[in-house]
């Protein structure tokens, strides 16, 4: 089946697969299926659109809903939604069960979802059992941490994303087990590398890309087990 993207104008095929799971997937409510359609936009409209609901970067000034204090919130000050502060989201200051409303099956389901979000409150950012680290989120058991997303049990970080279990590590990106490193990706056990990608259980070392227990080494690709190496490449990489 071929379709054009009511988004970008792009033509896009929706195969005969496509059409069997969606059938596979629909829901049945009191003996009555209801199908799910086909898509109307491309693929890659439609996960635009998915990450349009993810805010995990751009955080906010705005009031708590409940306790009206000054807060950082990954939701504006002008959004409709109700917003409380961690402190009072997780207490029992308010009942979720309240919020609780029928489904009514002669409306669209997205409606009434929309509808029921603007009701129930929001948490202003997941951030959980963290000290000083005001400024971060998806995130939890942290530390002096500022502006690191998605992570856990970080110590004295800055701009990261998805790193865990990691000490003095700035503009990282998917980190582990790692410190004092800088501009890394990937990387996994390292101690004071900087400038890397998939370096793994490497030390003191720059510019590394695919390298594993490797010290003291700069601008090498491919290597293991190597000490003092500049501009190296391992045998898996040699031409």
């Amino acid at each position: 089946m071929q379709k054009i993207c009511k988004n970008c104008q792009q033509n896009f095929e929706i195969v005969s697969e496509d059409l069997k799971f969606y059938n596979k997937i629909s829901p049945v409510f009191e003996g009555k299926k209801y199908l799910i359609p086909a898509p109307s936009l491309c693929s890659e409209c439609r996960q635009q659109r998915r990450l349009s609901f993810r805010n995990e970067r751009n955080l906010y000034n705005r009031k708590c809903d409940l306790c009206k204090k000054d807060i950082i919130s990954m939701y504006s000050f002008d959004k409709e939604y109700i917003v409380y502060c961690q402190s009072c989201w997780w207490s029992d200051k308010w009942d979720p069960l309240n919020y609780g409303q029928e489904y009514d099956f002669n409306r669209s389901f997205f409606e009434q979802f929309y509808n029921l979000s603007k009701k129930v409150p929001q948490i202003s950012l997941f951030n959980t059992k963290s000290e000083n680290s005001d400024f971060c989120n998806l995130t939890t058991f942290s530390k002096n941490c500022y502006l690191c997303f998605g992570g856990d049990y970080n110590f004295d970080c800055f701009h990261c994303t998805f790193n865990f279990n990691t000490k003095n590590c700035i503009d990282v990106y998917w980190l582990n087990k790692s410190e004092l490193c800088y501009e890394c990706v990937d990387c996994d056990t390292c101690f004071h590398v900087k400038y890397s990608q998939y370096a793994k259980n490497c030390s003191d070392s720059s510019f590394l890309f695919d390298c594993q227990n490797c010290e003291n080494c700069i601008a090498c690709i491919g290597l293991n087990n190597k000490k003092f190496y500049i501009s190296c490449r391992g045998s898996a990489y040699c031409s």
